[in-house]
This record gives structure tokens, sequence and C-alpha cells, in this order.
């Protein structure tokens, strides 16, 4: 019996990494604002538009979590000050954004027209050029989470009018999800650089624990169980299990777990990891960023249409870079396992990969590590993944109050 760890950004955020795409959106805002220099200045790149007036008024903005006179400010200082502006529900309103602005159109690059905030008089004035960026600031205000592969997708979907999709949209959507794409894997680089990762004793615990019968009694019998999977070492028993870990993030903080199992395994006696995604600063191995569920009826449409720009950030396309999809298939395929989902959501821009790992044949159980509360909603997700839901019912393991994913603390 194999196990399949599936390790998504919970992992990261699990060990002090601020890894969300919040925290990103956060990081990009105020990085953008830290290109204000002395004299009167604009910020401009693809997705926004900084107009400065005052060094002095905008100082004072920035450093007003602060006591007394400053003279200038930090990147801390910016960080906090985008994100006490999210915090307090005010960040559409120093970013110019307005109801009209919420839509589904895409903007085009070059459209300069927007009513500036402070009246032209205050620190700043800014114009968000990119219906995309608008987006995520939004869901991040509103509903305090954002996933930019989701949005990306809804976004190109809505690039159609009537039966054609407007190749100008579709084109300017791609320059701005990759130019995205770009900055998250530079912020993504400083918190790895910044991590001190410490290993969760719990965590390592539970990853290299002994299967358990009660997470299999629904697909198969206690006697198959044990005398197929289960090893015995005090009686000279070893079966080879293999641990497989499909690792969807980008960092390397799973590192230092591989360090730790590779001198403490007992139940398996080989490890083997796919980073999935990419890794950071690999060109071998480079990061894959879109969206990945082929099944949207949506996405049917794109088959039809002699527009290849509609699949320039499909991840299914993105997976021929590199042969880690292939080794996962052939993973599946070497017998059965158990899938644990340690830090992922496992929503729907992956459905095509999780489609594969969750109904496939050799798939003989799938626990759910939960935090804070979400059990429920990893559940549902997972559920959508399954065309035969009876199934599905048999394959999830219930819930377990020990199952918590553990945190630094």
């Amino acid at each position: 019996m194999n196990r399949l760890i599936i390790v998504g950004n919970g992992f990261d955020l699990a060990h002090g990494l601020k890894t969300s795409y919040k925290d990103f959106i956060i990081w990009y805002l105020a990085k953008c604002f830290g290109e204000r220099v002395y004299l009167r200045s604009i910020y401009r790149d693809e997705l926004l538009h900084i107009e400065f007036n005052d060094f002095h008024s905008f100082v004072g903005a920035v450093t007003a979590h602060k006591q007394g006179y400053h003279s200038g400010y930090t990147m801390d200082d910016l960080t906090c000050f985008i994100a006490n502006h999210f915090k307090e529900g005010t960040i559409k309103e120093i970013l110019n954004i307005t109801a009209k602005d919420i839509s589904n159109s895409i903007l085009t690059s070059d459209d300069d027209t927007y009513e500036p905030n402070y009246n032209g008089i205050g620190p700043f004035r800014v114009n968000v050029l990119s219906n995309l960026l608008r987006s995520l600031i939004i869901n991040c205000q509103d509903c305090n989470w954002v996933d930019i592969e989701n949005e990306y997708f809804d976004q190109l979907k809505a690039c159609k009018i009537k039966d054609e999709f407007d190749e100008k949209k579709v084109r300017q959507l791609n320059s701005e999800f990759a130019y995205l794409r770009q900055k998250l894997e530079e912020y993504l680089t400083i918190q790895q650089e910044q991590a001190n990762i410490i290993v969760i004793p719990q965590l390592l615990g539970e990853i290299e624990s002994r299967f358990q019968y009660l997470d299999f009694n629904m697909t198969m019998t206690i006697k198959d169980f044990d005398e197929n999977f289960m090893s015995y070492p005090d009686k000279g028993i070893h079966k080879l299990n293999k641990l497989y870990f499909l690792n969807f993030n980008y960092t390397n903080t799973l590192k230092s777990y591989l360090d730790k199992l590779d001198t403490r395994l007992i139940e398996f006696g080989e490890i083997e990891v796919n980073h999935i995604h990419g890794e950071l600063g690999n060109s071998s191995n480079p990061i894959i960023f879109g969206f990945g569920d082929e099944h949207d009826k949506q996405y049917l449409e794109f088959e039809e249409q002699r527009n290849n720009a509609l699949f320039e950030h499909i991840k299914s396309y993105q997976y021929l870079r590199t042969p880690n999809y292939r080794n996962l298939i052939n993973h599946l395929n070497s017998g059965e396992y158990q899938v644990f989902v340690m830090g992922h959501s496992c929503g729907l821009s992956d459905r095509t990969m999780f489609k594969e790992i969750f109904e496939h044949e050799n798939c003989k159980s799938i626990r759910l590590f939960h935090y804070n509360g979400d059990f429920h909603d990893k559940a549902i997700n997972v559920s959508k993944h399954f065309s035969n839901k009876g199934h599905m019912r048999k394959l999830i393991v219930d819930y377990k109050l020990s199952d918590a994913f553990p945190q630094v603390k």
C-alpha cells in the first residue's frame, strides 16, 4: 500500500510563510507604492498607474500607524499601510476603485480614464489599469480571500462576445496574468529566502504513521488489509510501501521533512517527491500557474475556437514541459494507495488532475487534514471531482479531531 500526500499552500502557511494570494497582493501593492521618490513622480507597470503629488503628505499617510513625526518610510510601513486599508475596508477607496469598475469588461492598458481620489490634491492618485487586478483587490477586501487562477479563468470566459472570443481582450488578459505570475515568483522567492522552517513533530508523525484499517474498512476486508499491506518488522515482515509526495507548492518547505524521514522511516521503503507545479529558481522545472479544469462546460467551447491564445495558461499544456505529470500517472498505476490531503483546498483549478487521482481504481482511502473548521468545505471540494458520489462516500474518511493540521507556534 502506497501513501500519496497532496501538499498544498496550507502546508507553507502552517510553517509561518506568508504565501496566500492575499499576502501576495498586499506585497505587490506596497512594492508599487514604494517606487515613490522625493520629486513629483509617476509609477506605472502593466497593471497599475500611480501619480505621486506630495512627498511629505505621502509619508504622513504611510506612517499614520506610528506615533510622532517621520521623514521617511520602510517597506514594512508600506505593507502595514496597505494591509490596514484592506482590514478597514477602504482599499477600494484609496485605489480609486468605484462601483462602475466592477464589471466583466476587460480594459486595455492604454485606458487612462479615471476620477482621481483626493481630488488631485492629496498624496497620490491611482488608476488600476487591469480588470484582473481590480477584481482580485475587490475579492480580497469583500471576501477576505482570493484565488488568482480561478479569477483568471472567469475573466477568460468573459472575453466571449456572442459566439466569438475577442482576441485582443484574450491577449491582454494573458499578458496581465503572465505579469502577475512573474511577480508572484519574485514574492515567493523572498518568502522562501526569509523562511526558518521548523519541523512540527505532530505533522512528521502523521506523515510516517502506520496505515489504519478503519481508513479502509469501506473498500477492503481486514484480512486483505493485514496480509497485503502491513509491515511487522519484529516478525521480519517488511512491505515495500512507497511514500509519494505530490507537492503543489513552489517553495522548498517540504525538504526539512524529507531530511527527517530519510533517517526515521519504518513503514515505508521508498520516498519520492513530485514537484508537480515546478520549483522556484529551477529552470528545468519552471513554475506552472494557470487553470486546470478541462471538465468545465465552457472550457469545451474553447476547443471549438480557432484561437490558441485561449490555452496559453491552461495547465494541461504546461504539464507537457516536464515529465512530472507522466510520473504521477505511472505512480497511480503502480499499486493501491491512500491519499492524505495536507494544506490543499482541492478546488476546481486542478480538477483534471484530482479526478485522475481520486477516481482511479487504485485509490482506496482519502484522509482530509483540516484547519480552522474547513473539513466540511474540503469534503465538498473533493466530492466535485467524483462522477460517482456513492464511491466518493466510501473513500473519504470521516472527520477526526486528531486530523487537525498542526501549526508552528
